[in-house]
């Protein structure tokens, strides 16, 4: 008795490199931040950062095909620097000042970059290796990952599935989060009740706490505004 083999084409082993690529790369990132600010890696805010990670890649390797390969190409590389350097910029204020940075800092830091530029040519210096780290993926994708995006725009039904299982994987991950309350900062309390960036990278990556960064600078204060018309 013989098993049958199952053999994939060469576009099909591309479009899983490629789905697969992303998720991947934003994990590596998280665990390099991680290692690199705390030292260690909490295994509960391991599991909710690769998690939330798989999440984002997704969401880059879906908005990352509705073009032609050029396209695609230029969109995942500009989405690509972007949260490199977000990753790259938070480990650089981490190793300065111990903590890390908020959206509303960043845009307002002109006037504390013109005073802290030694300082934070330093941080750069003494990040080096975790910067070579984060920025190695982005420039092994430029050499070798330009064939990787699809070459036409994602069907209408794989597009429909991928943001389905995308939004169901990303609903699991928050149900999972609010309902862990076990302790007097739980998991629950520091996603929902309390924005601390030193708690919320340990336990659910870079990416997730900007995103909560956000919610709590922009969409609350637009709640809290809207509420006291």
């Amino acid at each position: 008795m013989t098993v049958p083999c199952v053999r994939f084409k060469k576009d099909e082993y591309r479009a899983i490199a490629f789905w697969s690529l992303f998720p991947l790369w934003i994990i590596w990132m998280e665990i390099c931040v991680a290692l690199h600010c705390y030292g260690s890696l909490l295994l509960k805010g391991c599991l909710y950062t690769v998690l939330f990670s798989i999440v984002a890649g997704l969401t880059v390797a879906l908005l990352s095909s509705f073009g032609n390969r050029r396209v695609n190409l230029a969109v995942s590389t500009v989405l690509m620097v972007l949260i490199t350097v977000a990753m790259g910029i938070q480990a650089v204020y981490f190793t300065i000042f111990k903590t890390f940075t908020t959206v509303y800092s960043v845009l307002n830091s002109g006037a504390v970059l013109s005073n802290f530029w030694r300082e934070a040519l330093t941080g750069i210096a003494d990040s080096a290796f975790v910067l070579i780290l984060l920025f190695l993926p982005l420039i092994l994708y430029l050499l070798f990952g330009r064939q990787l995006p699809p070459n036409r725009i994602i069907s209408l039904k794989l597009a429909s599935l991928m943001i389905a299982s995308v939004v169901a994987l990303f609903s699991v991950c928050d149900t999972l989060v609010k309902d862990d309350n076990e302790g007097i900062m739980s998991y629950s309390y520091v996603y929902e009740d309390v924005f601390s960036p030193i708690l919320s990278v340990q336990r659910f990556g870079v990416l997730t706490t900007l995103r909560l960064d956000i919610q709590d600078t922009y969409f609350e204060k637009a709640e809290n505004s809207t509420a006291h018309m």
